[in-house]
């Protein structure tokens, strides 16, 4: 839903502003273990209503991190 889709937009936001300030843009961590909120992350998109794959992908995307690992720590 629209609806969805904006909450999803915001997370996804929200944590890259967090990430950029806490790890910089090249100092991110490239295990999900090791980021909470990249998990955190994943969590609120599937909870705003987007496919748990999809939410894997965006943040995998956002962070370098591999989107089969986010997936499956996130189950």
């Amino acid at each position: 839903s629209l609806h969805a889709g904006m909450i999803a937009r915001y997370a996804i936001e929200r944590w890259a502003r967090v990430a950029d300030r806490v790890f910089g843009p090249s100092d991110r961590p490239r295990d999900p273990e090791e980021d909470p909120q990249a998990l955190g992350a994943v969590d609120e998109l599937v909870s705003a209503g987007v496919a748990r794959r999809q939410a894997a992908d965006l943040v995998a995307r956002l962070t370098g991190m591999s989107r089969n690992a986010l997936y499956r720590r996130s189950l």
